[in-house]
């Protein structure tokens, strides 16, 4: 599973604020998971004594303890140490009692190498952090006496899959969904039926949930990917199940920007440093490369079908670019373009305005909501999504 420090990132505000609310909804739906509120932020003062206890902190982990300085009842039972727990002795040999018990090989799980994280959640997990300048650095480590353990790249890797469990429990699918005896040791994937374990239709109903929040592209490119890989194992046929594609460089944009003279919407850029171009993006809908931005062939069909749509209706095609569409043979031809100047889409069927989007993100959301659409119905002929 890939990290995502070097991701855009939507903001611990926003992450802390998404579980909160599904907390508060859990609480409704079941009041055997009351909802605890998270305390307020560490201050400079504070977190420095941590580090200077436990050594630099991951650099997210870090962030995240500035907003919200430990949580009760974070995660099934289990609490996130605030700073004043950090420091306490118990708290450290209650780490290395439980490494004693869990009888943990130094192959497995080297006592010095970690510092706490949490408390035991109802399961007997416990999470704990790799120290800076270990093999483990910045990584989150579950381990459970019974089954063995989990770790997620960074801090904000874990928070995703907390966030993707309680979204499970949400709509109904249990408190636990994944345990650690479904998964491999050692495995870096994550341990709740998150992004990366099994379970991608949880993040992705959580980023439809929520669409408002600026999501990350690489969150919304994995999510869609795996929505896609659970349709490609449901035989519906390659429409709906096309693999994700690697992202473009700065060149490719540059490329882009000089073959048309301006800059790329700045969402539009995002999204293909995330994803140059998904061939099936949505049905046969494809989301254009830099490579396809620039082909003569590709796109004259396609700008020449705008400028005949955009002048009948007295606007300037200029100041649009194609961001995806169906072969131009196709009937009924599907074209989606984004505005440089305002990032709108609009969503072209032959001569009509189908849909509008305030802007990118929206309609990639509005991309994966489809997706999820189609694995709730899983119909035997596939039909169109609009």
């Amino acid at each position: 599973m890939s990290t995502h420090e070097d991701d855009e990132h939507p903001g611990w505000p926003v992450l802390i604020g998404a579980m909160v609310l599904l907390k508060q909804q859990l609480a409704e739906l079941d009041p055997a998971f009351p909802f605890v509120p998270p305390r307020l932020g560490a201050t400079e003062d504070q977190l420095a004594a941590v580090e200077e206890r436990w050594g630099p902190l991951e650099a997210g982990y870090r962030d995240f303890l500035a907003h919200v300085d430990g949580w009760e009842d974070f995660l099934w039972g289990a609490a996130l140490l605030d700073t004043a727990a950090l420091l306490e002795p118990a708290n450290a040999l209650a780490l290395a009692t439980y490494h004693e018990q869990c009888g943990l090989e130094p192959e497995q799980l080297v006592l010095e190498h970690v510092m706490p994280l949490g408390t035991p959640d109802a399961w007997g997990s416990l999470a704990m952090m790799g120290r800076a300048g270990t093999p483990l650095a910045g990584q989150v480590i579950e381990w459970t006496s019974s089954s063995g353990g989990s770790r997620s790249p960074t801090f904000y890797d874990y928070f995703l899959d907390c966030l993707a469990t309680y979204e499970r429990a949400v709509q109904g699918e249990g408190a636990r969904p994944v345990t650690f005896g479904e998964r491999s040791p050692g495995d870096s994937a994550g341990g709740r039926g998150g992004p990366g374990t099994g379970d991608p239709e949880a993040l992705a109903r959580l980023v439809v949930r929520l669409p408002a929040k600026p999501w990350p592209w690489a969150t919304l490119v994995r999510a869609l990917g795996g929505l896609k890989s659970v349709l490609a194992t449901r035989g519906v046929g390659e429409l709906w199940s096309s693999p994700a594609p690697s992202g473009a460089s700065e060149e490719q944009l540059c490329t882009v920007r000089d073959r048309w003279g301006a800059p790329l919407d700045a969402q539009h850029a995002d999204l293909l440093r995330a994803a140059d171009g998904w061939p099936l993006l949505l049905v046969s809908i494809d989301l254009l490369s830099t490579d396809q931005l620039t082909s003569r062939d590709r796109m004259l069909p396609a700008v020449t079908h705008l400028r005949a749509v955009v002048s009948a209706q007295g606007g300037d095609a200029d100041e649009l670019l194609v961001l995806a569409s169906s072969a131009p043979e196709e009937e009924g031809h599907d074209t989606v373009v984004v505005s440089r100047s305002t990032g709108k889409v609009l969503w072209l069927r032959g001569h009509e305005v189908v849909r509008e989007h305030r802007d990118v993100r929206a309609w990639m959301v509005d991309v994966i909501g489809h997706h999820l659409t189609e694995i709730k119905t899983t119909p035997t002929t596939l039909h169109s999504p609009l």
